[in-house]
């Protein structure tokens, strides 16, 4: 398993407690809304945002690494147009223990 594949579960389940626990303590997310740091910031992210669009995620490539690693990402939502894709580039910067200390997000 990845950090991807532990994402993308934690996300699509919209089990805060899972993902917030993949996020090192004063992790840093930027994504085109802003940039949130530590674990407060980045659950009102998740929760105002993510969670509420009720996204589905899924992976469409990973490149691995042990420092970084890069996801290509699809997601919909029922709550857009049918049909409605958005793709997303997410690039995970890990400590040593593995867990999330920058998450940058670009999508389109």
């Amino acid at each position: 398993m990845s950090i991807s594949d532990d994402y993308v579960r934690a996300v699509n389940a919209a089990d805060e407690p899972a993902l917030l626990a993949l996020f090192a303590p004063g992790a840093e997310l930027r994504n085109p809304r802003g940039i949130f740091t530590g674990h407060d910031e980045i659950a009102g992210f998740y929760r105002d945002v993510v969670f509420a669009g009720r996204a589905r995620t899924e992976i469409t490539r990973v490149i691995p690494g042990p420092a970084v690693e890069v996801a290509q990402l699809e997601a919909t939502s029922p709550l857009g147009k049918p049909g409605n894709r958005t793709y997303a580039i997410d690039v995970f910067g890990l400590g040593p223990d593995g867990r999330i200390t920058t998450l940058e997000i670009y999508y389109r």
